[in-house]
C-alpha cells in the first residue's frame, strides 16, 4: 500500500507540471548506467537488445517521436559494452522532418560489491549522424527541428546502488568537437519563437539523479521513481550576421526533472518498460531545442 501511495503521488505531481520547460537532455540521461541482467535457466546471457520509442512535447508546439535501439554485450562478470543509435520524427508549424540522430558507444565496469553497495563506472562517446542543419523547402530550421546537436561528446559517469534500494547516478557530457552547421537566424524567420542558433556552440552538462528501487512481491514489476538534475555549465553561443560570436543569456543553469520508470518482467530474458518525465525547475531559455514539457516512453528488451 505504501508503494502504491508513493507512485500515485509521484504520478500526480508529474501530471500537474506538464506545462513546464526542459525535460530532455543531450543524451546522457538515458544511458545504460547499470549492466543488463538476463538469464536463460541457470545461465547468464551475455547479449541484450532493447528497442525503445519515446513521444515528447517540444519547444514551439513541436511533437517528437524518437526511436532508438540499444545492443549490450557482457564480457565476464565486470565489463560490458553498449552501443545505441537514435533517430527522430519531428512535426510542428514549420513542417515535418525525419532523420538519424546520434550513435553512442559506452563501456561499463562493475566494481566488486562491498557492504551491500554496488558501484558501476561508465565512459563513452557520442557521435552525431547529422550536422544539425536540416531544412524544409530550403528554409533553415531551429534546433527544435534538428535530430542531433551536431557535436562529438565525451561521456563519463558512475552509478551507486545502496542496500538494493537507493540508486544514485552522476555524469558529465562534454562536447569535444563541434560539427554543428545550423544556419537558423531568428530575425529572418517566419516563426520568432525560437532563438538564433547560427553556427551554434553548446557548453557541457553535469547530471545527478537520485532514485528509489521498488519491487513487487512477485518480482515481476520494478519501479524507479527518481529526480534528475541537469546543470548546464555555461552560456551557449551563436554567430551573428556580422560574424561575431554572441552568448545566449539565460541558457546556463539548472533543470530538475521528475521521472518514473517501470518494468514488467515477461520472463527471465524478456521485459517491457515504461517511463514518464516532466520538469519542475527550468532554465530561462533552451536554444539547443531540447525543451520537453512531457516525455512518455515504452521499450522492449530481450536477452540471448
Amino acid at each position: 500500500m505504501k508503494q502504491l501511495l508513493l507512485l500515485s503521488c509521484f504520478t500526480l505531481l508529474l501530471i500537474s507540471k506538464i506545462t513546464a520547460q526542459g525535460c530532455s537532455d543531450a543524451g546522457f540521461c538515458t544511458l545504460q548506467y547499470h549492466q543488463q541482467q538476463t538469464t536463460k535457466g541457470d545461465q547468464s546471457l551475455r547479449n541484450t537488445i532493447t528497442a525503445d520509442i519515446t513521444f515528447g512535447l517540444g519547444d514551439g508546439n513541436t511533437k517528437l517521436l524518437t526511436p532508438s535501439i540499444l545492443y549490450s554485450r557482457k564480457f565476464g562478470q565486470r565489463f560490458s559494452w553498449d552501443t545505441k543509435v537514435t533517430a527522430s520524427y519531428i512535426t510542428g508549424s514549420l513542417g515535418n522532418i525525419f532523420n538519424a540522430g546520434d550513435w553512442y558507444s559506452t563501456v561499463n565496469y562493475a566494481l566488486p560489491r562491498q557492504n551491500k553497495k554496488e558501484i558501476n563506472l561508465l565512459a563513452g562517446i557520442k557521435i552525431p549522424m547529422t550536422s544539425a542543419n536540416d531544412k524544409i523547402k530550403g528554409q533553415p530550421l531551429p534546433m527544435a527541428y534538428q535530430t542531433s546537436l551536431g557535436t562529438y561528446d565525451l561521456l563519463l559517469g558512475t552509478a551507486w546502488v545502496l542496500n538494493q534500494k537507493i540508486d544514485i547516478n552522476a555524469a558529465f557530457q562534454v562536447p569535444v568537437i563541434n560539427s554543428n552547421k545550423n544556419t537558423f537566424i531568428k530575425d529572418f524567420a517566419t516563426d520568432t519563437r525560437f532563438e538564433t542558433t547560427n553556427n551554434f556552440k553548446r557548453k557541457p552538462d553535469a547530471l545527478l539523479r537520485l532514485g528509489y528501487i521498488l519491487n513487487s512481491t512477485n518480482k515481476k514489476w520494478l519501479f524507479r521513481p527518481n529526480a534528475l538534475a541537469i546543470y548546464h555549465l555555461g552560456e551557449d553561443s551563436y554567430e551573428d550576421i556580422f560574424g561575431k560570436r554572441q552568448d545566449l543569456r539565460g541558457s546556463s543553469g539548472l533543470t530538475l526533472n521528475l521521472n518514473l520508470q517501470a518494468q514488467y518482467k515477461l520472463s527471465a530474458a524478456r521485459a517491457i518498460g515504461f517511463s514518464v518525465a516532466t520538469p519542475v525547475i527550468v532554465r530561462d531559455i533552451r536554444p539547443d531545442g531540447l525543451t520537453r514539457s512531457l516525455t512518455i516512453g515504452v521499450n522492449y528488451l530481450f536477452g540471448f
